[in-house]
């Protein structure tokens, strides 16, 4: 498991460089969505096989010991790099209202939300959901593709009441798997913060993943 997260990090950076990211890996897109798959087997396998994750705040502070310290370490790099090499950032701050500051800031500092960010229009720095520009709040952001956990974040904090009640499981994985289909039908399923951000479509792949560990585990072991 943990050679293939590797070889799909690997995908990611090499998408977000000049080279070919299909041409020896999966291609960005396909590698995060493999990563939600991941994850709810993971997570799924944490919740029904490790006896210290009983207590559901025992989960939670888990998850934010694993996320948080590595996330601000990148960003203190990440914020002394734009000082040094990319003050056009600090000037795109300089530009939002008072209350997209303070929402930009809670984001950044606590991650939630940013996947949100790329669906809320901006005109002249204030929100303006009417507004056909193309600058979004998810401008913001300082670290940014740490989106990503958002959706991991998103599916954590309900991780614990879902996959252990089996009728919950299966109704927000069908539920989930309409929303991606609607998306499809009104023709936005393929756009960029669409296909691979919208948590409630995603959901689907993060249910799918803890749906495999769920499923398997019983016939492995009696395999075994």
């Amino acid at each position: 498991m943990g050679l293939i997260r590797t070889l799909l990090a690997m995908s990611v950076l090499v998408a977000h460089t000049n080279v070919y990211d299909n041409l020896l890996f999966v291609g960005a897109r396909n590698a995060v969505q493999i990563f939600y798959i991941i994850s709810g087997f993971l997570i799924s396998y944490i919740l029904f096989e490790k006896k210290s994750y009983n207590k559901i705040i025992n989960f939670y502070q888990n998850r934010i010991l694993r996320l948080f310290p590595i996330y601000f370490i990148i960003f203190i790099i990440t914020f002394a790099w734009y000082i040094n090499f990319n003050t056009k950032f600090f000037d795109y701050w300089t530009n939002l209202g008072s209350t997209e500051k303070i929402f930009s800031i809670v984001s950044n500092v606590f991650i939630i939300f940013q996947d949100y960010f790329h669906f809320i229009p901006l005109e002249k720095g204030i929100i303006n959901i009417n507004s056909s520009s193309k600058e979004m709040l998810s401008q913001s952001i300082l670290v940014s593709q740490s989106w990503t956990l958002a959706l991991e974040i998103t599916f954590y904090l309900i991780a614990p009441f879902v996959l252990k009640n089996k009728k919950i499981l299966f109704l927000l994985f069908f539920l989930s798997i309409t929303v991606r289909l609607l998306l499809f039908k009104i023709g936005i399923a393929t756009e960029l913060n669409w296909s691979y951000m919208f948590f409630p479509a995603e959901l689907s792949l993060f249910l799918l993943g803890a749906l495999s560990h769920q499923i398997l585990t019983p016939i492995y072991k009696n395999y075994k």
